[in-house]
């Protein structure tokens, strides 16, 4: 009798926890319908008033759909949770609830799919994800963009590639993250017209080649540990926008030269090992700008890409995030 009874008194304070948690979701539900709704009808008016096309008014609408989403996930995303904890330890609760819950719970999961970088990615504080970047890279030399037009690799010919994995984590609200993590980077420098690298007295010089040259490329392959802040900013007229600043520290793992040219009508290739005077050891900041998974990403290293040769590495690329 007495177990049956502290059976009943507890299933009756889990029915209270539910209900309780229940009520503050509609709430808070019923608050942003007025809000969303309050700004829906602004729309609608400016429409009826000749301020706004039908295509534009279309547009705004979806767009206030989504952030209302966004909003409201984030809103009771912590009332989820509990209900989600309390529900764990009630196998039957009332009909109504476990509709109205239920339905509220599925649906959060659902928009929390479809906004992979938002707030909370699959209810964690932490989570990883992997990514790959590709762009453009070259020698700046003097800290000046402009020393690009001297610059004597190709513009479009020097590229660089990045594939590796990072780990957010939450700060403040879901809204600031610590990034950080590690991935391969291969950096590509081609020197324009006939010319190749070679190593001089301990110095790398770029040099004309006796014969015709129909590839040149020097490639660098290394290992890169990011750490960066991210600001997530949610707009009315996106989904989001993401802000993030950064360092990095990269180790050289390998590098080489890569040359193809002709003698006597015969081809001839040749792969180059060696350091070219490439520091083992560089560092620099990043920064990037972008939605939820992608982003303009920009890489630039303090100390300069040849020990012997003045200029840093500068990247600029698009990151996607998988």
């Amino acid at each position: 009798m007495f177990l049956a009874g502290w059976q009943i008194t507890a299933q009756d304070e889990t029915d209270k926890k539910l209900l309780d948690i229940d009520r503050q979701i509609n709430e808070i539900i019923a608050q942003k319908s007025k809000q969303f709704q309050a700004r829906l009808d602004t729309i609608n008016f400016r429409l009826k008033q000749g301020n706004l096309s039908p295509e534009d008014a279309e547009f705004q609408k979806k767009q206030l759909a989504k952030h209302y989403a966004e909003d409201l996930d984030y809103a009771i995303y912590k009332l989820t949770k509990d209900l989600k904890q309390v529900a764990k330890g009630r196998v039957a609760i009332d009909s109504t609830v476990n509709q109205d819950a239920g339905y509220t719970v599925h649906q959060i999961q659902l928009n929390l799919r479809h906004q992979r970088d938002y707030t909370v990615h699959k209810n964690k504080n932490t989570y990883a994800y992997a990514y790959f970047t590709a762009g453009l890279n070259n020698i700046l030399t003097h800290d000046d963009p402009a020393s690009l037009e001297d610059t004597p690799y190709g513009i479009l010919n020097s590229r660089f590639f990045e594939m590796g994995i990072d780990w957010k984590t939450n700060v403040i609200h879901h809204r600031l993250l610590l990034k950080y993590g590690f991935s391969l980077l291969w950096n590509t420098l081609k020197p324009s017209g006939n010319k190749y690298h070679i190593m001089e007295n301990d110095r790398v010089m770029i040099v004309e080649h006796p014969y015709h040259l129909s590839r040149s490329k020097l490639r660098s392959l290394w290992v890169k540990l990011p750490l960066a802040l991210e600001l997530n900013l949610p707009e009315a007229n996106r989904q989001h926008l993401r802000l993030s600043a950064g360092v990095y520290g990269k180790i050289r793992y390998a590098s080489k030269q890569k040359i193809t040219y002709y003698e006597d009508n015969e081809r001839h290739k040749q792969k180059i090992k060696g350091n070219y005077s490439i520091p083992a050891i560089n560092y620099g900041l990043s920064a990037e700008i972008g939605g939820t998974t992608w982003s303009v990403y920009v890489n630039y290293d303090l100390k300069p890409f040849f020990s012997t040769r003045p200029g840093n590495l500068l990247n600029l690329g698009v990151k996607f995030e998988l």
